[in-house]
């Protein structure tokens, strides 16, 4: 009879099956490694030598630059104009910025691992609080900030 019901495939049930435990999977190892990066992460804080202020600021400037030439640090390279973001001034009560946090290391007001990546926090933190987490440019701090944890944990 022509126009009936399609027959069933056989393998699709078992193809789409298997698709949903690759997915599964992928999702297990992405969770998997952002806890992996959070007790990094807690253990760096922990660590004395993450904490211990530095004699040289070298690393530290190293470590900015290498930020600085991210492609998600773009947004973050310069002071917010207060004339392209009304109200920021008024709610934001620490702005800071890549250029002023190498200002900051060159001048010896970090002097560890554990600043650098404090100032760095607060860049994304100002930028969640202004925008949204859930806006475009939160987006962009979200992947600042998992690139500056990369950064730290490797150092």
């Amino acid at each position: 009879k022509k126009g009936g019901r399609p027959k069933k495939n056989p393998g699709a049930g078992a193809a789409s099956a298997a698709g949903g435990d690759g997915k599964e999977e992928i999702e297990r190892k992405e969770k998997d490694a952002a806890l992996a990066k959070t007790r990094a992460l807690l253990a760096l804080s922990k660590d004395p030598t993450s904490t211990k202020p530095l004699d040289n600021n070298a690393p530290l400037t190293a470590l900015c630059k290498k930020i600085a030439n991210h492609r998600t640090s773009m947004v973050f390279r310069r002071p917010v104009n207060p004339k392209e973001a009304p109200g920021y001034v008024e709610r934001i009560p620490f702005p800071i910025d890549v250029s002023l946090v190498k200002k900051m290391v060159q001048a010896g007001q970090v002097r560890s691992f554990r600043d650098l990546h404090e100032r760095m926090g607060l860049i994304s933190h100002n930028c969640c609080k202004y925008n949204g987490r859930k806006s475009d440019y939160g987006a962009v701090s979200r992947d600042f900030e998992a690139y500056v944890d990369d950064v730290i944990i490797s150092a």
